[in-house]
């Protein structure tokens, strides 16, 4: 629901297994713990799973109280940026009105038959399109949430339409990209705005393709102009986190729709990266984050030091034991998620996952009512990191998924993977607590498999220990 992410307390709500697939995922755990071979998943981890309602109340962790009052204050400022964008008044119409005539020729026919920016209609294209994306800063409309949806929902439609029935294919991107770049000098008059006209402007962001032309991997070119916006919401310390949360989101949809490119990718994961410095942000906001960084396709970046920027980011996040269990879990997942090269070692990326696996399964046994399903999701990105899903991908695709298929031979790796399947199968499949059996074996797995050199790339700074 538009408008829904509060700073206010509130519950982690996850969407729940099915018991099919605890079924599907028992079989498969029970499998694999007598199996120490590579072998098919039989479960589909859905990106439902991933997505966190905001301002969460965190999981406990035995680290996190020589920060608590810092982010205490932490949460004090947000809630007051926040509480500061609700109170926005600006309708952007000024209470004008544009002639009906206009609007429905605008919609029928400028639309999908395109205009020129020199033609005599683009006066009337340009005042009927800001009329119809600022009506989303008129109280009336932004206080009714479904009318509010209704009107997204028509901006969305006419992003879509727009040259639909422009027959040559350079024409028809060309106006696209006038349209877009119209649309996307709207939205940024947004987002200054109310929090909710500011929500749905970077929403809006994520549907700006200039071009429906297939590349080879079949993703549309998106608005440059629209990805670097949202890099720059990630970058305003006066933009709350409650509106980032939404950037991010749009932000993983430019990632898997569009064919990005690595220079914008890379523009992507570095605000991300920035974000994610920090571990007095909420809980949630950091999981959406790092879920981003598990989309991004591009092995490192163009230019420069050409680290490996997504798995650099998620390692800082693994191995900081002030982080919630639940982010070094979504960390840990990006590590067999992001696009890596050969230059990677995972030797030191899953000894320090099977440190998380530990932390996480004494936080597990420790956690309150209501958590399990939170921790069901931790033990799914835990069991992603090493394994692929099968209905969600191939293990033999150009970029195969988790670390067995990205160094299957190692044996670090392997005996990793071996160590936290029993502390996955209690807090996902059996829902009881970890076992001291199992917590002490991947402990004695850790003591005596430590690498000699922690250096996962030479592009990056060694891991701790």
């Amino acid at each position: 629901m538009l408008g829904s992410h509060a700073i206010s307390g509130g519950r982690l709500h996850m969407a729940s297994l099915t018991i099919e697939r605890q079924q599907r995922l028992t079989d498969l755990v029970e499998f694999m713990l007598q199996n120490a071979r590579i072998l098919s998943a039989t479960v589909c981890l859905r990106r439902s799973l991933c997505l966190l309602l905001f301002f969460s109340t965190a999981i406990a962790c035995a680290d996190a109280a020589p920060i608590s009052d810092e982010r205490t204050a932490y949460t004090a400022a947000q809630r007051k940026l926040h509480d500061a964008a609700k109170q926005v008044r600006k309708d952007l119409n000024n209470g004008q009105k544009v002639a009906s005539r206009v609007l429905t020729r605008f919609k029928s026919v400028m639309i999908p038959n395109g205009v020129s920016p020199n033609g005599p209609e683009f006066a009337d294209f340009r005042t009927a399109l800001r009329y119809t994306i600022f009506e989303l800063s008129n109280p009336v409309i932004w206080n009714d949430t479904p009318e509010l949806q209704k009107r997204k929902n028509g901006i969305d439609s006419l992003i879509r339409r727009a040259g639909s029935n422009i027959g040559q294919k350079r024409a028809k991107e060309k106006f696209r990209k006038l349209f877009c770049s119209e649309v996307h000098a709207a939205l940024l008059e947004l987002l200054d705005n109310n929090f909710i006209p500011r929500s749905v402007a970077v929403q809006l962001m994520s549907s700006l393709f200039i071009t429906d032309r297939s590349t080879p991997q079949n993703l549309r070119i998106l608005l440059r102009d629209a990805g670097e916006t949202l890099v720059d919401v990630l970058e305003d310390e006066n933009q709350p986190d409650s509106l980032k949360v939404g950037a991010v989101q749009s932000i993983m949809q430019f990632i898997e729709r569009t064919d990005a490119g690595a220079q914008m990718e890379f523009e992507f994961v570095r605000a991300i990266a920035k974000e994610l410095e920090s571990p007095l942000t909420d809980t949630g906001y950091q999981v959406w984050l790092a879920n981003a960084l598990s989309l991004v396709k591009s092995a490192r970046e163009p230019a420069g030091r050409q680290r490996s920027a997504a798995i650099e980011a998620a390692a800082s996040v693994l191995q900081d034991k002030r982080r919630d269990p639940l982010v070094r879990c979504a960390a840990s997942y990006v590590i067999g998620r992001a696009g890596f090269d050969s230059n990677v070692n995972f030797d030191p990326l899953a000894w320090k996952i099977v440190q998380a696996a530990i932390d996480t399964g004494h936080a597990y046994n420790a956690r309150d009512d209501g958590q399990e399903e939170m921790f069901a999701n931790a033990g799914l990105w835990l069991f992603g990191a090493f394994h692929h899903f099968e209905e969600e991908e191939d293990a033999g695709r150009k970029t195969p998924h988790g670390m067995l298929n990205r160094a299957a031979s190692s044996e670090t790796v392997n005996g990793g993977y071996q160590a936290i399947l029993p502390i996955v199968k209690a807090i996902c499949v059996d829902h009881v607590d970890v076992t001291a059996e199992a917590l002490n074996a991947a402990q004695e797995w850790v003591t005596q498999n430590k690498p000699d050199d922690l250096t996962f790339d030479q592009a990056s700074p060694p891991l701790t220990e």
